[in-house]
Order: C-alpha cells, then structure tokens, then sequence
C-alpha cells in the first residue's frame, strides 16, 4: 500500500517538515509502520540530541497515499454528493405527485378494464409498466446528462486533488441508475393501489 510520510521537529511556528512517499512490504500494516517510526525517531532523538532537541520534539506520521491526496476533496465531494441526493429526492417526490394525479384521472378507464374481465393484478402490471418505462427514459436522460459533465465535474474537483482523473463513469454508476430507475418506477406504479384508494374496482 502507498504510503506519504510526514516528519516533522519543532513548534507549529518555528518547525521543520519534510515529506516522503513510500510503498509497504505484502502483508505489512499501517500500525506496525508507525510503531518502527516511532523507535526510530525516539532513537535519532537519543543519538543526535543537538539535532532534535528533546524540548522541541520530533513526530514521523504516515497516511495512507490515497487518503492523503483526497482528504481535501472529500468534504466538497461529500456535500456535492448529498445535494445531488436531495435534488434526486425531490425530483422522485414530484415524479410521485404528478403519477397519482394521472393515476386518479384513470378512474373510468381502470373501471372499463375490470367490466371486460381485467383483474386487479393485470391492472397493477400495466401501472407498474408505465411507470417503469417512463422512469428508466428519466434514468437514461440523466444518465446521458452525468457521461456529458463528467469533464466539468474532474475540473472543479482537480482544485482540490490530483486524482481528479479518476472520476468516471463505470460500472456501478450504471448499476446505481438502472436500479434507481428500476425501484422508483416500481415504488410509484404500485403507489395507486396502496390500502386506502379506490383506484382499482374490486
């Protein structure tokens, strides 16, 4: 696992510090790697005591090579994230709405369907059907709308990290919207025929 090294003497207005990268030996972990830091600094301290004086101390840390160059992206990346989510369910909640009108507005032709022989689970197949196509349409428009500002998003992200390379579409981010899609059209086309509504004759 890469590794960035900081080392550092001195107070926080007075103190020198220098920083390195490294790689970690298979099998190795992270605290063993602070603990044989920490015996050589007490030992550098001990030997060459003009060099790092005791009263000014002497602190090797090492973080993990990814987190040290994303830590600063994180948080924005964090709240752009979660505003993202919020925009999505607001979206899911006027798709919602918006369905149930429709859905209300059906009351004849749902009653027309059940007079010729159409029973209430075939109703709610077509209701979950016209939901689930017009939800996977939203998907692959927004879907289609993410592949063209994935430039502008590694942009703004390279203010804050190196490795704004990596912010792609992939495989999971299609997973995550087929299955969205999927559960939203299946949740608001079942939404009609909950307890409590007469939208299906019985």
């Amino acid at each position: 696992m890469p590794l960035s090294i900081s080392a550092g003497h001195g107070s926080k207005q007075r103190g020198e510090t220098s920083q390195a990268f490294g790689r970690i030996k298979p099998g190795v972990s992270q605290d063993e790697v602070d603990r044989d830091f920490s015996a050589i600094t007490a030992q550098l301290s001990e030997k060459y005591p003009g060099a790092y004086p005791p009263e000014r101390g002497l602190a090797v840390a090492s973080t993990p090579l990814q987190e040290e160059l994303t830590h600063q992206a994180r948080p924005t990346l964090v709240l752009l994230l979660f505003t993202a989510g919020l925009v999505l369910l607001i979206a899911c909640a006027n798709v919602a709405n918006l369905m149930l009108a429709r859905a209300m507005r059906r009351d004849r032709e749902m009653a027309i369907r059940t007079a010729m022989g159409a029973g209430r689970g075939r109703l709610m197949r077509q209701m979950v059907v016209e939901s689930m196509m017009l939800t996977l349409a939203g998907g692959g428009f927004g879907l289609l709308l993410a592949i063209n500002g994935v430039d502008l998003l590694q942009s703004f992200a390279s203010r804050f990290t190196p490795r704004s390379a990596g912010i792609v579409i992939d495989g999971w981010v299609l997973l995550f919207a087929l299955g969205v899609s999927v559960l939203t059209g299946s949740i608001f086309g079942l939404l009609p025929a909950v307890p409590g509504r007469r939208l299906f004759v019985k």
